[in-house]
């Protein structure tokens, strides 16, 4: 009897991306760094393919299996046994540049303990983090470069199924029309004739907020983070309103990689942030986290069916995009709030 070709395995994709990163990963970077070819090889599929391949390398350290340990707990990272001496010596390396890693994100904020602000209001780092995105927004719509984007808050809690859903919101999504200030201008006429020939300009973009980020762990994590979370955009952009200058040549080099761009969000005057390293450009979207996302998250949902809304009337109807400042009244008044919400304890 003809003897059966074995099937190419999650923990065969494991392998061999962590024999070519030479570094231990966690299960996010593994699948980003897995690429189309080798998942595309897999034939088991799974609605939550990320969690299936966690399960995998765990399950097999655990029945003795001797091909990966846990190099890690915090954030948990997978390397290969037989490369444990070659990470050790480049951890040895390294040791000098690395800081504490308590100031590293973690994979989910909501059970971080909650702070009171000035005012006596309770909140979390999330809900810090969050009050950065009206200085985005305002920097986003008036940015040529981001075609003069309007940008959208996706808030994770409401998402409705919160199982195995880390790392696939993106923080804020953007759109830049073909029809608005932003985008190259066009008659009726014309746009319609390109929906037909289904050529758009439309351009969609994805946000990854964060108020700082110090190390080159930490880097890593964001910036994987950023990656898994855009696959549905055109563009992915990593946003900080504070960072290590000395990180600045990896994530140029991860950048060279894979596409995602940075933003130093100014925190003093938002028309200061700039794009210090611009995201590359992404023909061919997920259409599969499209419809995932589309499904789980309501915010995205309504970005989604404005997007097709406004491009089917050829104007934007409606008010669903975050407010962005329009005079200098309401920036101070904002400024107020965001020093009172202590976020310098966190830049």
């Amino acid at each position: 009897m003809a003897r059966t070709k074995q099937e190419y395995s999650y923990l065969d994709l494991a392998k061999e991306v962590l024999e070519e990163a030479n570094r231990p990963l966690n299960k996010y970077e593994i699948w980003s760094l897995a690429g189309e070819e080798r998942i595309s090889r897999i034939r088991t599929k799974s609605i939550s393919p990320i969690s299936v391949l966690n399960s995998f390398i765990n399950n097999s350290v655990r029945n003795g299996e001797t091909d990966f340990y846990l190099a890690s707990r915090r954030p948990a990272c997978w390397g290969l046994t037989k490369l444990k001496n070659t990470y050790e010596s480049i951890q040895s390396d390294n040791s000098n540049f690395e800081e504490n890693d308590d100031d590293e994100p973690e994979e989910s904020d909501d059970d971080e303990p909650e702070e009171s602000d000035d005012s006596g209001v309770k909140q979390s780092k999330r809900s810090i983090e969050r009050r950065l995105h009206p200085l985005l927004a305002s920097y986003v719509r008036d940015a040529d470069e981001l075609g003069k984007s309007y940008v959208k808050t996706i808030r994770h809690e409401v998402t409705k199924n919160k199982g195995n859903t880390q790392w696939i919101h993106p923080d804020l999504v953007g759109v830049s029309y073909p029809f608005t200030e932003g985008g190259t201008s066009y008659t009726n006429g014309i746009l319609d004739l390109m929906k037909t020939l289904e050529h758009c300009e439309l351009v969609l973009y994805s946000f990854e907020m964060k108020i700082s980020i110090k190390t080159q762990n930490a880097l890593r994590d964001c910036f994987f983070q950023a990656l898994s979370n855009s696959s549905w955009a055109n563009y992915g952009y990593l946003v900080a309103a504070n960072y290590n200058e000395g990180i600045f040549d990896e994530m140029k080099s991860l950048n060279e990689t894979y596409g995602i761009g940075f933003i130093k969000l100014n925190i003093e005057d938002y028309m200061q942030s700039e794009i210090l390293i611009p995201a590359t450009y992404q023909k061919e979207l997920d259409w599969n986290r499209v419809d995932t996302l589309y499904n789980l998250n309501p915010d995205f949902g309504s970005f989604i069916d404005n997007v097709r809304i406004n491009m089917k009337n050829t104007k934007i109807l409606g008010n669903d995009y975050d407010k962005v400042f329009t005079n200098a009244g309401e920036y101070d008044q904002y400024k107020v709030e965001l020093e009172s919400s202590r976020i310098q304890r966190y830049l």
